[in-house]
C-alpha cells in the first residue's frame, strides 16, 4: 500500500466553490458507451472549487496569476497543527497547538481548525486567519499556509486582510484541505497547482506522506 495520503476534497456535481456559484459540470464530447472509440470530457468549474491554491491575482490586480507562481512552496516538508475548534486561527491558538511564539515556524504550515469544510455544505462562517497569526507567519518564515476551510479570511470579508498580508510576504495559500483524519506532526507535502494561464487559482491534488518529527 502507498504511504501517500490524499488530503484533497473531491470535485463533483455537488461541490460548492462559493455560495451562489454554479457547481462543476462534466460534459461528454465522446462516450464509449454511445459507440465512440474514446471517452472525452469537458470540465467546467470555478477555479476555487474543492482543494485549491489561490494566486496573488485573486486579490491583487497586479498580482501573479497561477501559472507564474513559484512551485517550490508547494513541495516539501510541512507541519500539521490542530486547533481546538477555535473561532479564528490566531496566534494564541497556534502557540497552544505547539508552535514556538518566538519562531522559527515550519516553511509549510497546515492548520486543522476543527471546522473543516466538506465541499458540499456551505458554512455560514469559518475560522479565519487573524492579523496576529498572519503577522507571525510572515515573521517566522512560513512560505505556505494551508487550511481546511474555504478562505483564510471571513466569508463576508471584502478587504481580505489575511490574503493581502500573506501574499504581500510571498506566502502561498492552500484552501479546503482535508486534514481531520491526520495526526498532528511532520509530513512531506505535494500540492502543485496547474499552469492555468491567467488563472486566479487552481485546483490541486494535495497529498502528504508522514515523516519522523524533526525530519
Amino acid at each position: 500500500m502507498s504511504d501517500w495520503i490524499d488530503i484533497s476534497l473531491p470535485m463533483g456535481p455537488d461541490s460548492i466553490a462559493w455560495a451562489g456559484i454554479s457547481p462543476p459540470r462534466l460534459i461528454r464530447l465522446a462516450d464509449i458507451e454511445h459507440g465512440d472509440s474514446v471517452n472525452v470530457g469537458v470540465w467546467t468549474a470555478c477555479l476555487h472549487t474543492a482543494t485549491h491554491a489561490d494566486a496573488p491575482s485573486h486579490v491583487r490586480a497586479e498580482g501573479a496569476t497561477i501559472e507564474n507562481v513559484p512551485l517550490d512552496a508547494y513541495l516539501g516538508p510541512a507541519r500539521l497543527v490542530r486547533l481546538r475548534r477555535a473561532a479564528s486561527i490566531d496566534l494564541t491558538g497556534l502557540v497552544a497547538a505547539g508552535l514556538d511564539p518566538d519562531g522559527p515556524w515550519p516553511e509549510r504550515l497546515l492548520v486543522s481548525t476543527g471546522h473543516a469544510y466538506d465541499g458540499v455544505h456551505w458554512p455560514t462562517r469559518v475560522p479565519h486567519v487573524a492579523a496576529d497569526a498572519a503577522a507571525a507567519c510572515v515573521a517566522h518564515g512560513v512560505r505556505l499556509l494551508g487550511v481546511d476551510v474555504p478562505s483564510v479570511d471571513p466569508l463576508d470579508s471584502r478587504a481580505l486582510p489575511a490574503h493581502h498580508a500573506l501574499f504581500g510576504a510571498g506566502i502561498a495559500i492552500l484552501e479546503n484541505l482535508r486534514l481531520a483524519e491526520l495526526a498532528p506532526g511532520a509530513y512531506w507535502l505535494a500540492a502543485v497547482p496547474l499552469a492555468i494561464v491567467g488563472g486566479d487559482a487552481s485546483p490541486v491534488r494535495a497529498v502528504v506522506r508522514r515523516l519522523a518529527d524533526g525530519t
